[in-house]
């Protein structure tokens, strides 16, 4: 039986697209969380909030909760 300890990990800065958030999503196996900060079009940058608050809803449809553990 294979075990994978999840351990918070949260990547911040750097982020300025949906490709970005696709990539530590990937790269990290769903197991990275990220912020966003100054990219955001709220503050100024030029990722809109609402494609952000999307992405992130529809990982969370896409991968159930603890899904490394056996």
């Amino acid at each position: 039986t294979l075990v994978m300890l999840q351990i918070p990990v949260t990547y911040a800065g750097g982020v300025t697209s949906i490709s970005d958030l696709e990539l530590i999503c990937v790269a990290g196996g769903g197991g990275v969380n990220v912020t966003v900060g100054s990219a955001l079009d709220i503050f100024g940058g030029q990722l809109p909030y609402s494609d952000v608050v999307q992405w992130h809803n529809q990982q969370q449809k896409a991968v159930p909760i603890n899904s490394f553990v056996e």
